[in-house]
């Protein structure tokens, strides 16, 4: 009987054991799954800001990227600091996005994660501020850009005022030798030449016996110009207002010092110009066309100035002029 219920005794002990096993373990089951749900709840919470954060990485990371962009290309120095910028701009970026992909949201400790993304918001800020003072340092390159910029301006006018004056000095130092070497000349003689088999060339006023003009002058004396090779322009202007032009004779432009637009000439001499005394000198003109009866210009022009003027008449034969004078 005392065996029995020793047996007995033995038994309840044992269902008693089982039973708190039981409590316990459904116990421990069911904190386990309390606790995985909250740790599912606080990783879902922890992937959204996770998400969140990332959007923002690029946010910032896209404005800076273009803010980078659109000041390049004013000048070397400035491109060069925007390339080193750009670098560590794209380093920072790689560094965040790298955190970001150690964070398991699934199968991850809560709290780890939440460690890593306080970490991944903490270098967003990071970066925030480090993109502050990429501006700044470029607002500081500009400003110090467009004040040497300003320097260079004031120099340039400077340099630009000395050279107007140093030409304007040349300028008037050319006038005043072209001035003081200056050579007039006077006596300028006009005729009229026929040429003949002979050789003998006969002289005259008559327009259509003249094959060419013989044009003489005296040049005066000039020590400042004296020993030099002097060149006289010759302008001859004809009865109808036109200076006598042929580039065979060697006509050209000239920069008149008196009346610029009185700029052609019809022939040139040069002489070696002795500069002590007065010297005497000839020149031609031939034309293809037939002299013009009436009355001619010429004017002889030394270093763009005039030297001397004179003028004579061509007359018409004189059957042709009594022909005229009846009709």
């Amino acid at each position: 009987m005392n065996e029995e219920k020793k047996t007995g005794n033995r038994g309840r002990i044992l269902y008693l054991i089982l039973i708190f096993l039981l409590l316990g373990m459904n116990g421990w089951l069911f904190y386990n799954a309390v606790q995985n749900k909250t740790e599912r709840e606080e990783n879902a919470r922890l992937l959204e800001e996770a998400k969140i954060a990332n959007k923002l990485l690029d946010e910032q990371y896209q404005t800076a990227k273009q803010q980078l962009t659109d000041q390049k290309g004013d000048f070397s120095e400035k491109d060069s600091l925007i390339a080193v910028l750009e670098a560590e701009l794209d380093s920072r970026r790689n560094e965040i996005a790298t955190l970001l992909k150690t964070c398991n949201f699934f199968n991850g400790n809560a709290k780890t994660n939440e460690k890593k993304i306080d970490e991944v918001k903490e270098e967003v800020k990071t970066m925030e501020v480090d993109c502050s003072q990429y501006k700044a340092q470029l607002d500081e390159l500009n400003a110090r850009y467009l004040a040497l910029q300003e320097d260079f301006e004031e120099l340039q006018f400077l340099y630009e005022q000395e050279v107007g004056r140093s030409e304007q000095l040349q300028y008037d130092k050319d006038s005043i030798l072209d001035l003081a070497g200056f050579i007039l000349s006077k006596d300028i003689t006009i005729t009229g030449i026929r040429k003949r088999g002979n050789g003998n060339d006969a002289e005259g006023q008559n327009a259509k016996h003249t094959e060419m003009l013989k044009i003489c002058f005296d040049v005066l004396p000039n020590r400042l110009s004296a020993g030099k090779d002097q060149t006289f322009l010759v302008r001859i202007i004809a009865p109808n207002g036109k200076v006598l032009f042929d580039t065979k004779n060697g006509s050209g432009e000239f920069v008149n010092k008196e009346k610029t637009e009185d700029n052609l000439y019809s022939m040139a001499a040069t002489y070696k110009y002795d500069g002590y005394e007065v010297e005497s000198h000839c020149v031609y003109w031939e034309q293809d066309e037939e002299f013009k009866a009436g009355t001619y210009t010429v004017k002889l022009y030394h270093n763009g100035y005039l030297s001397s003027r004179s003028s004579f008449t061509l007359k018409k034969a004189v059957m042709e002029d009594l022909m005229s004078k009846m009709n």
